[in-house]
């Protein structure tokens, strides 16, 4: 009753009445005959509250307007939670541009990229947007004689839905090789299928080298003695 005592203006946000206002002259010039906006109620506490509101008008036999009719929805707590999302996100892409691992989300279905962080550029030395355009990039990039085998292991971790690692070399298009540690992490739909896929790319290119300048300083060892 309170609410209904009051002109729309007293409770609404101060930023949403001019806009609110150039609906409201639109449908009494006869432009439009209603109009649908989210905008920001202000509570009587002085908490903010957002809301849809749909309204359109009855009309005189002479096209004046008769009244309006007015439909108002609390959407709130959808506002809150699309802005969660939004932070979220944000963070998410924050943090997976600042590691130096590649980041990639895959759709199994439709064979598309969702993410890939900027470091993708820096391994595979191909860029970023041409990978949003061509899945199969990521796969040419991997070294023949280990491309079937990571292609072999990803079909598997699909069908069977389990996380995996393995390790495969990447030809840089400078033509330098890099030896990367990819972990995969399938995630299922609500039926049990794998529908999208998040994986970790982390260059182990210096680690390999130490590995194998260990191996042969060992065999050295072994031969002098």
């Amino acid at each position: 009753e309170e609410v209904a005592r009051m002109r729309w203006p007293e409770f609404t946000h101060p930023e949403d009445v001019e806009i609110v206002t150039k609906l409201i002259n639109k449908v009494l010039a006869g432009e439009t005959e209603g109009y649908t906006i989210d905008i920001r109620y202000i509570r009587k506490d002085g908490e903010i509250a957002h809301v849809n509101v749909s309204a359109w008008c009855t009309r005189k036999a002479d096209r004046t307007v008769e009244k309006f009719i007015v439909f108002i929805q609390d959407i709130t707590e959808h506002k809150r939670a699309g802005e969660k999302l939004r932070e979220s996100e944000a963070r998410f892409q924050q943090l997976a541009e600042a590691i130096d691992d590649v980041f990639v989300v895959s759709d199994v279905k439709s064979k598309s990229i969702l993410y890939v962080s900027p470091a993708y550029e820096q391994i595979w030395g191909r860029p970023v947007q041409e990978l949003y355009e061509d899945f199969g990039q990521l796969d040419e990039g991997i070294h023949p004689d280990d491309r079937l085998r990571i292609q072999e292991a990803w079909a598997r971790m699909v069908d069977q839905g389990d996380r995996c690692e393995e390790e495969f070399r990447v030809l840089h298009t400078d033509g330098s090789l890099r030896w990367v540690r990819s972990r995969w992490y399938p995630l299922r739909d609500q039926s049990g299928q794998v529908f999208r896929v998040a994986e970790i790319n982390q260059d182990i290119t210096d680690f390999k080298r130490d590995q194998q300048a260990l191996l042969e300083r060992e065999a050295m060892l072994t031969d002098a003695a």
